[in-house]
């Protein structure tokens, strides 16, 4: 989530093939940062701009079915938390892009509505000169 790059290593099932590795760069990030900026970088996460690159690097992981907090929570307490928080970011991220286009429209509808309504009161504000003898 946070656009860690991964390294090459060779595969364990396959020496003569690659895979990407996230935990070695992963955990030297976290060592860098320590446990309270770690923590803080959750919390200020920018959840509104996550790169779709990363939830395409994602997904695979979450759609797992040992990826659950119940499941995690039976090797790591820290990373069944740590589940929720990416799971739920990732849910974040599906949801505003669903809702994101409504926004839109309701932005666009809010500044018509201003637009007629200052019509609106500008002919009721003729209608009333004229009235008025």
């Amino acid at each position: 989530m946070f656009g860690v790059k991964s390294v090459k290593i060779a595969d364990p099932d396959n020496p003569q093939k690659k895979i990407d590795d996230y935990w070695g760069p992963s955990s030297k990030m976290l060592n860098d940062l320590g446990p309270d900026k770690f923590k803080q970088a959750l919390i200020d996460f920018d959840k509104d701009n996550i790169p779709e690159s990363i939830i395409k690097l994602v997904d695979p992981i979450c759609d797992q079915d040992d990826f659950t907090p119940e499941a995690i929570a039976k090797v790591s307490v820290a990373c069944e938390a740590m589940c929720m928080w990416a799971q739920a970011m990732r849910t974040y991220y599906y949801v505003a892009k669903e809702v994101e286009p409504k926004r839109i429209a309701l932005a666009a509808a809010t500044s018509k509505l201003g637009e007629a309504t200052t019509m609106k009161e500008t002919a009721e504000g003729q209608l009333k000169v004229t009235l008025t003898p």
